[in-house]
């Protein structure tokens, strides 16, 4: 099964799921299977060279509103839907695994998680590879709005903050590539790299042809 048969298999079961909310109490099952489905929609979206405003806007409008569902559940109920990745290594390599993000979760109250900015910093913390896909598509979503509205992405800011050169890179008719600085406006040629297995040849009778590279 290819992504957007899957993608269009979570949305039809997101759909089902919404029909049987309850308001104004919606029941607890029915926001887990929300979230577990909203979260795979995000996820399995076929990519896009061309960014649209509008598509992005409700990309973006959908992803807050499963970050809103999420709050609503206590640390406990949301390692129900999302187990933690079993991988137990992170101390070697400095990065999160199954007990940073264990202890983590001792430290909170055994109440919903709360507003938006509360369920961002929790999925920081929280290790499970389909969280950080969402998240991850989450912020390239509200990097590419920001750039339709002229501003930088947020890694571009980031960057910048933190006196990091950014380039663009741009290709001409003659597929040669160029960086430019955003720093500085400086243009500079991106240079081909020749692989390793080529090896230059120089004929050494006739000097008139030409060197080539062989294998």
């Amino acid at each position: 099964m290819n992504t957007t048969d899957k993608h269009e298999l979570y949305l039809k079961a997101y759909q089902n799921t919404l029909e049987t909310l309850t308001f104004p109490e919606p029941n607890l099952s029915a926001i887990k299977k929300l979230i577990f489905y909203g979260v795979r929609i995000v996820n399995s979206k076929p990519k896009t060279k061309i960014i649209i405003r509008d598509e992005a806007m409700r990309d973006s409008r959908f992803a807050e509103n499963l970050q809103w569902l999420m709050g609503l559940l206590t640390p406990s109920e949301f390692v129900n839907i999302f187990p933690i990745t079993k991988y137990y290594d992170g101390h070697k390599y400095e990065v999160k695994d199954y007990f940073y993000t264990r202890d983590f979760i001792k430290t909170l109250p055994d109440k919903p998680i709360g507003n938006i900015n509360e369920v961002m910093e929790f999925l920081w913390n929280y290790e499970n590879q389909e969280l950080l896909r969402f998240v991850v598509n989450y912020l390239c979503n509200a990097s590419n709005l920001r750039k339709l509205n002229g501003q930088p992405s947020i890694a571009e800011e980031f960057a910048v903050k933190n006196g990091i050169e950014v380039f663009t890179t741009y290709t001409d008719q003659r597929g040669n590539k160029f960086r430019v600085s955003k720093t500085t406006g400086k243009c500079y040629k991106v240079k081909r790299k020749i692989p390793r297995y080529l090896k230059l040849v120089v004929p050494s009778r006739n000097r008139g042809r030409k060197e080539r590279w062989e294998q």
